[in-house]
């Protein structure tokens, strides 16, 4: 199964603006995050303070990935 990642904010400096995955069919976001931490470990920070949206919800951790979706993945932001 394949997935597609689109990231913003930071992530861009690591992962440009998205990438595509290869996943398992029983993958989670949880091991989503730990395929991308392992691609670029300078990374593993902010993953762990993002959100994470599939079909323009926002969702946990444990969802279970389908074939084809898109994975937005959100850092947090400030602003004044």
């Amino acid at each position: 199964m394949r997935v597609n990642i689109i990231v913003f904010g930071i992530l861009k400096d690591f992962f440009s603006s998205g990438v595509e995955l290869e996943i398992n069919e029983s993958d989670t976001i949880l091991q989503v995050i730990n395929q991308l931490r392992d691609f670029k470990k300078e990374s593993a920070d902010v993953l762990s303070r993002c959100r994470f949206a599939v079909h323009e919800n926002f969702i946990d951790k444990d969802y279970l990935l389908k074939n084809g979706e898109t994975i937005f993945i959100i850092p947090p932001s400030s602003g004044g």
